[in-house]
């Protein structure tokens, strides 16, 4: 499941970027861009509807991924070093956020 949804993954990145080219987010433009990619710009349709099929079979995967591993128990305990690692790079990151706060808890 999860080598599925890494390739959902894969084809949900290639086809949005392919799809980026076509459509400008803009209130004049984006009807407009919606309708070509829609009828007038070769093989359009289909990508979107491969974009969308894809988004929503990712989800899909990803629930049936979490649910087999749960089921599975494979969660387990995660090692020591682990732990520090995540520890380390909470604190590499919340520390530069709050100075005052985490300055006066004397965490530096």
């Amino acid at each position: 499941m999860g080598g599925i949804s890494f390739a959902l993954y894969l084809l949900l990145t290639i086809s949005g970027v392919a799809l980026m080219f076509y459509y400008r987010p803009t209130v004049g433009l984006a009807y407009r861009d919606m309708k070509d990619l829609e009828f007038a710009i070769t093989l359009a349709s289909f990508l979107r509807k491969l974009h969308r099929w894809a988004a929503q079979a990712m989800v899909v995967a990803v629930i049936l991924h979490m649910v087999r591993v749960f089921l599975n128990r494979r969660v387990q305990e995660a090692p020591r070093i682990q732990l520090g690692r995540g520890r380390a790079a909470a604190h590499s990151y919340i520390v530069p956020l709050f100075p005052p706060v985490t300055c006066s808890l004397g965490i530096n």
